[in-house]
């Protein structure tokens, strides 16, 4: 069976969706800017991006502004770089399971 493979935002490699964190992109309501969440279940609504669990990845998504880029319009990202980088403070990379949790 082939493994789903998707691109990290971060870094821009591609990777087994199991090694990556999945974002959503929702709006709350119909007309206002749309907030990024970490979706550990992976079964959020809304546009997805996926990026590494490394504060590497983390810190170049944040500064490139590639969550906005990959939901193609303005997103808030404030409370999502928080958790991001509450959970990863160091520079060490995390396989993750199927759930979203780190393994």
């Amino acid at each position: 069976m082939q493994v789903p493979l998707r691109t990290c935002i971060g870094c821009r490699k591609k990777a087994p969706q199991g090694e990556l964190l999945r974002v959503a992109i929702h709006a709350e309501h119909p007309g206002s800017t749309p907030q990024a969440t970490l979706d550990a279940g992976r079964r959020h609504p809304g546009r997805g991006a996926w990026i590494h669990p490394d504060s590497e990845c983390i810190r170049h998504a944040k500064r490139s502004k590639a969550v906005a880029r990959s939901a193609r319009r303005a997103v808030d990202t404030e409370e999502l770089f928080a958790e991001l980088e509450q959970k990863f403070p160091e520079n060490n990379r995390q396989p993750v399971n199927e759930s979203g949790s780190e393994r």
